[in-house]
């Protein structure tokens, strides 16, 4: 119905059955502006406004409108344009602000109206910080909020009656309102179901898989490498007597990812093999360490400890490197920060760490299981892991170098 290569938003009807749109046909310098599009005519008549980027049309045939929105998607941003709402009628000379800075320092967009409150109209604002839904009297008067969200904004509602939808991250929401226009209760999210194979989101066999190759890195004899593959570990040896196999490393399909792989030089060939990387399984980055069960060979169980808490590990731009004498890992952040973790009081279980049973528990029938100790680091609670049978309280505390046994349950008397 409409007509030009000037841009054409739909906004909604007029009360008398028309659409009601957005057009930069009409200004000379391309501002777009409020217009009525007749459905039966495909004419089109501008309505008196300078600028506006969206509106509606109220209950008593008056125009609500805002002729700026602001463009940043920054959370609490102030600056820049920012969304006032204005109400004109006919007859009026000017337009009326509803939403003046005073109020707000934010932006309010989208109004709506409804015959069960025609007296209200009812916006989306971040006065609150994040993105709600209010309501206010047609003359701009007792703003009220009616949603609380503190996550995630409302990117668009509309309204029917008394009934509300709106959009927020991936869900549709839908409140009912009161008699007073405030909401009858907590809004219920509208369950979406769609019949369908769902072939992209099905799992994938990648029939290149080294094309999607984002690391590598060799061990320190080059007999071993790990592999970087879409954000997951792959391990595999390089010499033909040791197989050739490639083996995965993380248990995660997809859900945590992993980047900057690196070998922890051994220092015995008792020592398990041993990788630290980058992990996002608590929401930020962090160090792990994935370590091969004691005496586990190709397909052997790897084991996964932290390394750093507290999210320390800002962003994927950080830098780490071990020392030569595989005792320490530096690393920084996004803040610039050095930090220097002593991987042998951490995490790294070492030939030099290993408790031999003593005689008496031998002729007791202890076990005689090796147990590498690891010890809890300062502030980072590393678990200690189980190399072997434990003969008994005696032996799992002295298997603790420097500090407690912190596993649970451990006696520590």
């Amino acid at each position: 119905r409409s007509y030009g290569s000037q841009a054409v938003k739909l906004e909604g009807w007029t009360k008398d059955g028309n659409l009601l749109i957005v057009t930069t046909l009409f200004s000379p310098i391309g501002l777009p502006q409020l217009a009525i599009l007749n459905v039966t005519s495909t004419v089109m008549s501008v309505l008196p406004f300078d600028r506006a980027t969206g509106g509606s049309q109220d209950e008593h045939g008056c125009y609500v409108f805002y002729p700026l929105r602001q463009t940043s998607s920054t959370k609490r941003y102030q600056g820049g344009e920012q969304s006032r709402l204005w109400r004109w009628c006919h007859g009026d000379q000017e337009a009326k602000i509803l939403t003046p800075e005073s109020w707000s320092k934010r932006g309010a967009w989208n109004p709506m109206t409804t015959p069960a409150f025609p007296n209200t109209i009812f916006f989306l604002s971040d006065h609150s910080g994040v993105v709600n839904l209010w309501s206010m009297g047609s003359g701009g008067g007792a703003k009220t909020q009616i949603t609380h969200e503190c996550g995630m904004d409302i990117m668009e509602a509309s309204i029917d009656k008394t009934t509300v939808v709106y959009r927020q991250g991936g869900s549709i929401h839908r409140l009912a309102l009161g008699g007073d226009g405030v909401a009858a209760g907590a809004a219920a999210v509208l369950p979406i179901t769609l019949i369908s194979e769902f072939r992209d989101a099905s799992p994938q066999t990648l029939q290149f898989p080294m094309e999607e190759m984002q690391e590598i890195a060799l061990s320190e004899d080059g007999m071993s490498a790990v592999i970087l593959v879409r954000g997951q570990i792959f391990f595999t040896p390089l010499v033909a007597q040791l197989g050739q196999r490639i083996e995965k490393v993380t248990t995660y399909d997809g859900a945590v990812r992993y980047r900057h792989v690196q070998f922890v030089r051994s220092e015995h060939p008792e020592d398990n093999l041993k990788i630290i990387a980058m992990s996002d399984a608590t929401g930020e980055y962090e160090y792990v360490m994935l370590e091969r069960g004691g005496g586990e060979g190709m397909g052997g169980f790897w084991n996964e400890t932290a390394l750093t808490s507290g999210s320390k590990i800002r962003g994927v731009m950080s830098y780490s490197s071990i020392s030569p004498d595989a005792s320490s890992l530096v690393f920084d952040d996004t803040y610039g920060r050095i930090s220097v973790l002593n991987l042998s009081t951490t995490a790294v279980n070492t030939f030099a760490f290993k408790t031999e049973p003593d005689e008496a528990e031998k002729d007791d029938g202890g076990g005689g299981g090796d147990y590498h100790g690891k010890q809890g680091g300062a502030g980072d609670g590393a678990p200690g892991i189980q190399g072997g049978a434990q003969g008994g309280a005696s032996s799992a505390a002295s298997a603790t170098q420097g500090g407690a046994d912190t596993r649970p349950g451990a006696d520590t008397n």
